[in-house]
């Protein structure tokens, strides 16, 4: 009788693979797997805001208006590259900014667009 293991997500550079893999009971214990090829992070986006549940992204706002304040910046627009689902561009937004986010990740935008659907999200 197989065991099935659970699926894995090893993330490389570049790339994200998916792999899922069983236990094949006629050979002793051998494993084989197979692999699927997917953009980075479009397996991850709907999970993605419980993976950085740690992230404290009111307080990354706040470090980054003070880098502001130091550097002598106190208004403009404001891009965030690689917003990923958006809760940057959201904290930044409600301290007043003028804030857009975009994104290499379809997926991760479509997150975004449907959590701040007011806020400006582009790939």
């Amino acid at each position: 009788m197989g065991k099935a293991c659970r699926p894995a997500i090893a993330l490389l550079i570049g790339q994200v693979q998916v792999i899922e893999m069983e236990k094949d009971a006629g050979a002793a214990g051998d494993l084989f797997g197979q692999v699927i090829r997917v953009a980075p992070y479009s397996v991850l986006a709907d999970i993605y805001d419980r993976m950085m549940a740690h992230v404290n992204y009111k307080r990354w706002a706040f470090y980054l208006e003070a880098i502001f304040r130091r550097e002598g910046i106190r208004a403009g627009n404001l891009l965030d590259i690689g917003c990923g689902t958006g809760k940057l561009v959201w904290e930044l937004h409600r301290r007043g900014w003028s804030v857009a986010g975009c994104d290499p990740s379809p997926e991760m935008i479509a997150v975004a667009q449907k959590s701040y659907p007011r806020l400006h999200f582009t790939v």
